[in-house]
């Protein structure tokens, strides 16, 4: 578009640091069952990247999440100003996707819901029919619930396996430096601790110095367990998830996050 400039690498940082924040705030609001909260939370998210080749993938994966949230907060509501607000970044992505991209398709959930709020909004809105004897209509049926992601449960779980790994390392890491000090501290020939045994200063030395190695020790036995075990969860999640689409870790100069892959 003219007059827009190419943002720096610094903005583009930021871009990327806010969109991942408020995608995992999301996230934690959808855990609580908070679900217009965190579907409000990824429509600011998603507003902060544009709709080019470079996001495709990351606009693509919030704004399916945000339709399933909003699809289970405004269930059964006939709050007009509701339904719009639903309605309106789902309807703003697809004219940014056609422009940017007139082959793409939407996601399929984008497509339900948007249809069904749009249906609903019109339904409400529509003027009242002349009052004429005729039969009573059947309620037509709630529209098909997307089936359930089993495969959340695996993901999370194999994030949260693979933070206790790191952190396990942190762990041996630092138990290691210390324990290293300690037995320096302990073989200093001006404190003599060799020949007067654990004694005094030596003593507290000696228990510092194994307290650390214990630490050492219970880091390393267990990052390579938390890790695997973390591995093996999201390996698990992604072949449940399907071929047609994966969820997965996005690593980038200057970011980490999540990328949404969709084959046709």
């Amino acid at each position: 578009m003219a007059g827009r400039t190419k943002p720096a690498a610094r903005d583009k940082g930021a871009e990327l640091r806010g969109f991942e924040a408020g995608f995992a705030a999301g996230q934690q609001q959808f855990d609580r069952g908070e679900f217009l909260e965190a579907a409000r939370t990824w429509a600011a998210a998603a507003a902060l990247l544009p709709e080019t080749a470079e996001h495709r993938s990351n606009r693509a994966a919030i704004h399916e999440y945000m339709a399933d949230a909003y699809e289970r907060a405004l269930a059964g509501s006939e709050d007009p100003e509701l339904l719009r607000e639903g309605l309106a970044p789902l309807d703003r992505y697809a004219e940014q996707l056609a422009a940017a991209d007139p082959a793409a398709a939407l996601p399929g959930p984008v497509v339900t819901v948007r249809e069904d709020l749009r249906a609903r909004l019109e339904r409400l809105e529509a003027p009242p029919p002349v009052v004429e004897p005729e039969p009573v209509a059947k309620p037509e049926p709630p529209p098909a619930r997307p089936p359930t992601r089993p495969w959340k449960g695996l993901a999370a779980g194999g994030g949260v396996a693979l933070a206790g790994g790191v952190a396990m390392l942190s762990l041996f890491a630092v138990g290691f430096t210390r324990a290293r000090a300690r037995t320096k501290e302990f073989d200093d020939p001006a404190r003599g601790c060799a020949l007067s045994g654990p004694e005094g200063e030596c003593a507290e030395i000696y228990s510092a110095g194994k307290s650390a190695n214990t630490l050492a020790v219970v880091g390393l036995v267990t990052a390579p367990l938390l890790v695997g075990a973390g591995v093996a969860m999201l390996v698990l999640a992604t072949r449940r998830r399907g071929q047609a689409q994966a969820l997965t870790p996005t690593l980038g100069r200057g970011f980490v996050g999540v990328s949404w892959e969709r084959r046709f």
